[in-house]
C-alpha cells in the first residue's frame, strides 16, 4: 500500500488567455495551432521541450513522406508548407534506406522553420512548459494548468 498526502488548495496565477490552447508542439500541435489561428482565433501552444517539431525534432525522425510515393499526391496544408521551406532552404538530404522516396530534414534548421512558421502564423508559443492538468467547468475544458520554472500557472482558453 502506498502512503499518501493530500496537497493543500493553492492559488495558481493565469499567465495567459486566448481563444484556443494546443499542449503539444510536435507534427500535430503544429497542425492544429496554425489551424486554428488562420481562421483568426488567439492561439496559445505549450511545449515542454525548447523546440517544436516532437520526434522530428528531438529523434531525427523523418517527416511524413508517403505522398512522395508514385501515383499519390501532396493534398497541402501545414505539412506541405513546412516540407516546402525545408527543401527552399536545402535543409533536406534523401533517406538512406533503399528503396525509398523518403527526405530526412536537417533537424536544427526544421527547428527554426518550425519556430518561425506558427509565429508567422499567429501563433503564441510557450516552451520550456508542460501542461500537467485541464481545467474544466463541468464537461468543458476552460484551459489547461501548466507547470515549469516559473512555477505553476494557468493558461485559460475557449477551446
Amino acid at each position: 500500500m502506498c502512503e499518501m498526502i493530500t496537497e493543500p488548495e493553492r492559488k495558481i496565477p493565469v499567465l495567459m488567455k486566448a481563444d484556443v490552447v494546443v499542449v503539444g508542439g510536435g507534427p500535430a500541435g503544429i497542425a492544429a495551432s496554425v489551424g486554428s489561428a488562420r481562421t483568426g482565433a488567439k492561439t496559445i501552444l505549450v511545449e515542454q521541450y525548447g523546440c517544436l517539431g516532437g520526434l522530428i525534432s528531438i529523434s531525427s525522425m523523418e517527416p511524413p513522406s508517403w505522398w512522395r510515393e508514385e501515383r499519390t499526391t501532396m493534398p497541402g496544408g501545414v505539412v506541405e508548407d513546412l516540407d516546402q521551406k525545408m527543401i527552399a532552404m536545402g535543409a533536406v538530404q534523401k533517406s538512406f534506406f533503399k528503396p525509398a522516396t523518403s527526405i530526412a530534414y536537417n533537424t536544427e534548421m526544421f527547428k527554426y522553420v518550425a519556430d518561425e512558421y506558427i509565429q508567422e502564423n499567429g501563433v503564441t508559443p510557450i516552451l520550456h512548459c508542460m501542461g500537467v492538468m485541464p481545467l474544466m467547468d463541468g464537461n468543458k475544458i476552460v484551459g489547461v494548468v501548466t507547470e515549469s520554472k516559473s512555477g505553476r500557472k494557468a493558461v485559460l482558453a475557449k477551446r
